[in-house]
């Protein structure tokens, strides 16, 4: 007699390793999907508040942000984004949008990130947090960075502000981007959380990418010549990832 269907022990042995390759696939297929998400985020996130800071700066009818919002205080900036930008100013810090939020922390485990002392959380869940003690960025750049020759008789000296003329760190420290909130892991450098400088001219300039180097002298991603330069604790454990991505077309080419 021909037989039909399936045994009891053949559909769960079928689904048993179902189950196994799931398991097995899921967590690539997660990373993959997040890693061609990062590059088009950021891209958003940049000008997304480009724009803003361009209204804040013609409704004062200036050309620095430190004197069309009042202050040089990250707090008073990213509440002044809430007229501009779809989502709500939190202060005290990320634990302010939610009490199990976690502060973020280095991709690489290697150095340690300030607790943000402000947040702003847009519409989409995605949050951009300011700190009042992070590392400290020079200003602009007057002369061509240690990495560009030196001017001879025949190569005349300049000044390296491109246009629009870089008027200095807004706050003088860095600015996170957390692409899916505080709420939400893994909160690591160079996954979800990356840093940018935001410019008193209202240019948002990766941490990391070449343009920030040139301008402020700052880490800069291929420093070492590697896919994993983001990563390794001789370019800060990370905070320059987001210039990996930025100046790699949105693509993620570091160990993520």
């Amino acid at each position: 007699m021909k037989k039909i269907g399936f045994t009891l022990a053949e559909v769960i042995i079928t689904l048993g390793i179902i189950g196994v390759v799931s398991t097995l696939t899921a967590p690539s297929l997660v990373s993959s999907y997040q890693k061609t998400k990062v590059g088009p985020t950021l891209r958003k996130f940049i000008n997304t508040i480009e724009n803003a800071n361009q209204s804040i700066l013609m409704e004062s009818m200036v050309n620095d942000l430190s004197i069309a919002v009042g202050s040089d205080n990250a707090g008073i900036y990213l509440q002044s984004l809430q007229n501009h930008v779809k989502g709500r100013f939190v202060g005290a810090g990320i634990t302010g949008i939610d009490s199990n939020a976690k502060t973020p922390t280095a991709y690489d485990g290697s150095s340690s990130v300030p607790t943000p002392s402000f947040v702003f959380q847009f519409q989409d869940g995605s949050s951009l947090s300011g700190t009042s003690n992070g590392e400290v960025i020079p200003p602009p750049q007057t002369t061509p960075p240690p990495s560009y020759p030196a001017p001879t008789a025949t190569v005349q000296a300049f000044t390296f502000q491109a246009s629009p003329a870089y008027k200095g760190p807004y706050t003088g420290n860095y600015f996170y981007y957390d692409i899916n909130g505080f709420q939400n892991g893994p909160n690591k450098m160079g996954r979800d959380v990356f840093a940018f400088i935001i410019d008193k001219s209202g240019s948002v300039i990766p941490y990391g990418s070449k343009l920030a180097h040139d301008i402020y002298n700052t880490p800069y991603w291929n420093t070492t010549k590697t896919d994993a330069a983001c990563s390794s604790s001789s370019v800060s454990g990370g905070l320059t990832c987001a210039g990996s991505v930025i100046d790699n077309n949105g693509d993620v080419i570091y160990k993520y």
